[in-house]
């Protein structure tokens, strides 16, 4: 394992962990959880451990290597985030943490997430069945703005680059990083089982981090 060695090795790196925690809090399956076993080396050989989430991602890699059923995970993934709001301790979506639905706040939410997915220029269909305000919806959008700053990087376009940057900072603090601490605090009083603890855990180590991180990088203005 070594540091990442240029701003196109970062942004890999976050890409990948982006999917790879967005895949892992979608709906269990075996094949998925056998390619998100594979992943965790990949990843690793990018440089995790450069970074304050390290200790996360190494909880999240020791979880991965023991006995996970996809039975199992099914089940707890059902008791955890539920396939509506209903009864689960812990939605996995940002309205359910936008405000009661009588005072338009869960609309208002939605609604705002949308004009943001116009703007940058995705659309949710391609992430999967689940809701656009998903959890796993936002960290693959997070995956693909990161996708974009990486091209651009190695086209030396230092001016894409930093476009895609801002807009992974105005998501970023529009959207996860506004939510995910209340997910993540439901999550833990909910005791689930130590894979979606690690995993979650990880995920808002992650945004926590990237919220200083590339607005560090905006107000430097230039790369490595």
């Amino acid at each position: 394992m070594s540091a990442p060695q240029s701003w196109v090795d970062v942004a890999r790196l976050r890409q990948g962990l982006y999917r790879f925690y967005g895949a892992a809090l979608l709906e269990p399956a075996a094949e998925r959880l056998t390619a998100l076993a594979a992943a965790t080396g990949y990843l690793d050989t990018l440089g995790v451990e450069a970074f304050a989430y390290a200790t996360t991602w190494a909880e999240v890699h020791r979880v991965m290597q023991s006995e996970v059923s996809s039975d199992t995970l099914r089940r707890e993934h059902a008791r955890l985030f539920g396939s509506g709001v209903d009864g689960a301790p812990a939605p996995a979506m940002e309205s359910f943490y936008a405000g009661p639905a009588d005072q338009g706040k869960v609309g208002t939410s939605l609604a705002s997430l949308e004009r943001d997915y116009r703007s940058l220029g995705v659309a949710p269909a391609p992430f999967g069945s689940v809701s656009p305000d998903h959890v796993s919806t936002e960290l693959e959008v997070l995956a693909l703005l990161c996708a974009r700053e990486g091209s651009a990087w190695e086209r030396e376009d230092h001016v894409g680059a930093l476009s895609e940057l801002r807009h992974q900072d105005r998501f970023l603090r529009s959207h996860l990083s506004s939510w995910l601490p209340l997910f993540l605090r439901r999550v833990v009083d909910a005791r689930p089982a130590p894979f979606y603890l690690a995993v979650v855990e990880a995920t808002a180590a992650m945004v926590s981090h990237d919220l200083g991180f590339v607005g560090a990088l905006l107000a430097q203005g230039e790369g490595p």
